[in-house]
């Protein structure tokens, strides 16, 4: 008798390092650092709107609410955000989380974002720009336009030829002396500068209730840099469980995070920064606008004077605001395959990434069905062609390119294959089931493995990013070998 096909001596292997894994004694870990009988946060003393000193910033609120839900006081331990910020405050010990921080920073570890919001322009609500909605309006030529030097909104201006009209403003300064977004919209509102580009969770609160001023957010820009950042909290490398419990305070309490966000004038988008969030309270919120109508946005003038809005013009395209529930189609998912997925999935259980960690350390397979890069079509003859590394969970089984509508005999042996020597042959084994963020292919591969009759699936619906916010690290993936190609 021949030994196990390739195939299936990875797919063991596989399974077999996800047991010795959960059989391995936990990994030591130096404690947290954070404080356990007050809230310290790193904060800025004169970053109005965002935070102050006395306490009128929506991160002081949020902060507020943070210490009630832990159930601590809050103490500040002030410093000005510029250079040295994160050195002086976070890293030397004398606070705990920063409210605020632009995801991906290598600075700090991030917990999960909990908003995201965008780059816009500043005009009179009465002025001839009032209508401008993105960077390379013909309208901003010859006109003096400020933005602070170094953001990513003056790439695109000097490459739409604004250059010689941009007035810059410095980025790193100490705002208890110096306030660029003041004096910016001083500017716009005595008609020295014609608009303004800033940054909106800074512009969005502070012409909130202004008569004159209004804040267009820039959702239609091309090309990099992105002009919208999805925001978390800031905390020391290697204080996971620090960073776990804010990320459960987060997952706990969006809506109420939503609502001091929403009061506070921030703008909030989607995830990837195309259309305007769907404020929390929606009962409260005007009708949904319809085509050729704008939806009112916090410091935006009067529907009426803006009748092709980008806010108009994003709520059209979209098929369904960011934050309703996409409805599960009644078969599998056709292409495309990467957008906003359901929040549920009939038969399977739907987990979150803490979830998939408690599940991980048990030894439960997971099963990464994210599509293998191929050779490409057009390579000349002969010449060698090296496959990059896929990144994955560790110890996930990658069953390559099975979450396709429709799945081809390779295919399907595949993904029949690798569940049943995942499950070893129990219908009722749980097993996680991933992909990446906003990936149909995922969803199609857990509905087929519950139509066949697998009644423990767990579908990740983050995926890896989710993972990897989470705290999780990733490993190569070799791809095992379809049955029908031994």
């Amino acid at each position: 008798m021949t030994g196990p096909c390739p195939r299936l001596r990875l797919v063991h292997a596989a399974l077999a390092a996800l047991a010795a894994l959960a059989a391995q004694p936990a990994t030591a870990q130096v404690a947290d650092l954070n404080s356990r009988t007050a809230l310290r946060v790193c904060a800025d003393p004169a970053a109005k709107p965002m935070s102050s000193q006395d306490g009128a910033g929506f991160e002081n609120r949020l902060a507020e609410l943070l210490g009630q839900k832990l159930g601590l006081p809050v103490e500040y331990f002030w410093f000005p955000q510029g250079m040295g910020f994160i050195r002086k405050t976070l890293r030397d010990g004398n606070c705990d989380v920063v409210i605020g921080y632009a995801q991906g920073d290598e600075l700090v570890q991030n917990t999960n974002h909990y908003y995201t919001s965008v780059y816009g322009i500043v005009t009179r609500r009465d002025g001839d720009l009032a209508r401008v909605d993105r960077l390379t309006d013909p309208a901003l030529r010859d006109r003096n336009l400020g933005v602070v030097a170094g953001t990513p909104p003056a790439t695109h201006m000097a490459r739409a030829g604004l250059a010689k009209d941009m007035r810059g403003w410095d980025l790193f300064v100490d705002r208890r002396v110096e306030d660029p977004a003041g004096d910016m919209l001083a500017q716009v509102r005595d008609g020295r500068l014609d608009a303004a580009v800033l940054w909106g969770p800074i512009a969005g609160p502070l012409v909130k209730d202004d008569p004159d001023l209004q804040f267009t957010p820039l959702l239609q820009e091309e090309g990099g840099p992105h002009l919208f950042f999805r925001i978390t909290m800031g905390v020391r490398p290697g204080e996971q469980e620090w960073k776990r419990q804010l990320n459960s305070f987060i997952r706990r309490n969006q809506a109420e995070i939503d609502t001091i966000l929403t009061d506070a004038g921030v703008p909030l988008v989607d995830d990837y920064g195309k259309a305007l969030k769907v404020p929390p309270d929606a009962s409260a919120a005007p009708p949904k606008a319809s085509a050729g109508e704008a939806a009112p946005i916090s410091g935006a003038p009067d529907p009426s004077a803006r009748e092709d809005s980008t806010a108009t013009k994003a709520a059209a395209a979209a098929e369904t605001p960011p934050t309703a529930t996409v409805p599960e189609p009644d078969g599998f998912r056709a292409p495309p395959y990467r957008e906003r997925t359901p929040a549920t999935l009939a038969g399977a259980t739907v987990i979150d990434a803490e979830e998939a960690r408690k599940l991980h350390a048990a030894g439960t397979p997971f099963i990464d069905v994210f599509p293998r890069k191929e050779r490409p079509a057009n390579l000349p003859e002969g010449t060698i062609f090296r496959e990059e590394p896929y990144l994955t969970i560790p110890g996930a089984i990658w069953l390559h390119d099975t979450g396709y509508e429709g799945l081809n005999p390779v295919e399907e042996a595949r993904l029949r294959d690798g569940l049943a020597l995942a499950s070893n042959g129990d219908m009722a084994a749980p097993m996680v089931i991933f992909c990446r963020r906003d990936c149909w292919l995922s969803w199609n591969a857990a509905k087929r493995a519950v139509g066949w009759g697998y009644t423990g699936i767990r579908w990740l619906p983050d995926g890896i990013e989710g993972w990897q916010e989470a705290g999780g690290t990733l490993e190569p993936a070799e791809p095992p070998e379809s049955a029908s190609a031994q």
